[in-house]
């Protein structure tokens, strides 16, 4: 997946969006809060194909730091 990044401008709003070589945040140094199959009262959840898998993380960012523009797969 090509990392981009959303300047706010009028290109970017117009989903012409400029490469960039890194993402703003390394989503490695975040801590996992929860990676499971189960919901809160531990039942399985389910997808219609594959396996369910539900994950979470905390990440830290400093002060007027940006995500990059990124999406989540589902």
């Amino acid at each position: 997946m090509t990392k981009v990044q959303d300047s706010g401008s009028e290109r970017a709003k117009s989903g012409h969006l400029t490469p960039i070589s890194k993402p703003a945040i390394d989503v490695h140094d975040g801590v996992p809060l929860l990676d499971s199959g189960v919901n809160f009262v531990g039942e399985q959840v389910s997808y219609p194909k594959g396996k369910a898998r539900i994950k979470s993380m905390l990440a830290t960012m400093a002060p007027g730091q940006k995500t990059g523009w990124h999406k989540h797969g589902v």
